[in-house]
C-alpha cells in the first residue's frame, strides 16, 4: 500500500505543478451518469410534445380552413336561392295581375264587363215577403234549408 500512496503523492504533485504553470479554464460541472437517460428521455418528451402541438396547430388550420370555403359556398347557394325567389315573387305578381285575370276570364270563361257599375243593396233592399230570419228558396226549384 505504501507504494500506491506514494505514487499517489507524486500524481498530485505533478498535477499541481502544471496548473500552476499555466491557469485553466473551470472545470465544466459534469452531469452525474444516473441523470444523463432522464434528461434524453425529458428531451425526447420535449420533441414530441412539440411535435404533437405543430401537428394540432396545422390540422386546426387546415380544419378552419375547410369552414370558411364551405360558408362561402353556402353564401353563394343562399344568394343564388334569394335571386330565384325575387324572380318567382316577380312571376307571381305578373300572373296576379288584375289586367291579365280579366283577359284569361273574358278569353276562357267568357267574362262580360259590366257597361255601369253595380248597385250595392243594403240590408233594408230586397223582397218584403221573406220573414227576415227564414232563407230563401234560390228559385232554381229548391226548397229552402231550416235549421
Amino acid at each position: 500500500m505504501a507504494l500506491s500512496t506514494a505514487s499517489l503523492v507524486a500524481r498530485r504533485s505533478l498535477s499541481g505543478a502544471r496548473t500552476t504553470s499555466t491557469p485553466k479554464a473551470p472545470a465544466r460541472e459534469r452531469t452525474p451518469r444516473a441523470l444523463r437517460p432522464a434528461r434524453r428521455w425529458l428531451t425526447a418528451l420535449m420533441l414530441f410534445v412539440a411535435a404533437g402541438l405543430a401537428v394540432a396547430y396545422i390540422a386546426n388550420a387546415i380544419a378552419v380552413n375547410t369552414l370558411v370555403a364551405s360558408i362561402a359556398s353556402l353564401e353563394r347557394e343562399r344568394e343564388g336561392v334569394r335571386s330565384d325567389n325575387e324572380q318567382l315573387r316577380g312571376e307571381l305578381l305578373r300572373m296576379m295581375s288584375v289586367e291579365r285575370v280579366t283577359a284569361l276570364a273574358s278569353g276562357q270563361l267568357g267574362l262580360v264587363s259590366p257597361q255601369r257599375p253595380p248597385i250595392a243593396l243594403g240590408p233594408q233592399a230586397g223582397t218584403a215577403a221573406a220573414a227576415p230570419n227564414e232563407p230563401e228558396a234560390s228559385g232554381r226549384g229548391e226548397e229552402p234549408v231550416r235549421p
